[in-house]
């Protein structure tokens, strides 16, 4: 990158130490970018003055995109990036962990601010490390399919993959079809008594 400033370049690589221009990419991308989410009430620049006082979370992002798959070990190096230096949980190992230390520690409670959850995660995870794959490969001359890369095809549209949980724990969803069951059995039976009755009313008359 090469900005222009009164008839002079300035070569923007000769202004960072080499671990953090592997950095800066997945990191961009991880926080926010054209094609991917932010993480919300994260603000923009709090990210990147941890990471630049941390070589610890540079090296945790520094692979991403090496590979157009997402290895186990980079997704439990972005896990451990995302609690610790997006969420600045210290302690937690997890996203459940964290989300649970957050909930506890909120004084008002709210789910707006907590990090999100590890299905969740995942599908953000694919999409930052296919991105940061397609700008550290930018000689490609054909981008490879983002299908099974953190998005899918919908009514023929390339959308972004949220989660591929219910939004309803699946045993609280079928307890509530269960209860919505009962609760119709119990209407068709009103229903039926109520017409018997009138039918028998009626007879009487």
């Amino acid at each position: 990158m090469l900005i222009k400033r009164k008839n002079t370049y300035v070569e923007a690589q000769s202004l960072l130490k080499q671990e953090v221009i592997d950095s800066i990419v997945p990191l961009h991308i991880m926080t926010v970018s054209d094609h991917t989410p932010g993480f919300y009430g994260v603000g923009k620049k709090v990210v990147p003055d941890r990471v630049s006082k941390s070589s610890e979370a540079r090296n945790l992002i520094a692979s991403c995109g090496a590979s157009l798959d997402l290895t186990d070990e980079a997704i439990s190096n972005m896990n451990k990036f995302v609690i610790k230096y997006v969420y600045n949980d210290n302690k937690s190992l997890t996203p459940s962990a964290a989300q649970a230390s957050k909930w506890r520690c909120q004084k008002k409670k709210s789910l707006t601010r907590m990090i999100p959850d590890s299905d969740s995660l995942l599908y953000h995870f694919e999409r930052v490390n296919y991105m940061t794959y397609i700008q550290k490969n930018f000689n490609l001359k054909e981008h490879p399919s983002p299908l099974l890369h953190g998005w899918h095809i919908d009514n023929g549209m390339c959308l972004p993959t949220r989660s591929s949980l219910p939004a309803i724990p699946r045993p609280y969803l079928n307890q509530g079809i269960n209860q919505m069951m009962t609760l119709a059995q119990i209407a068709t039976l009103l229903l039926v008594t109520m017409i018997i009755m009138k039918a028998a009313a009626q007879t009487t008359l």
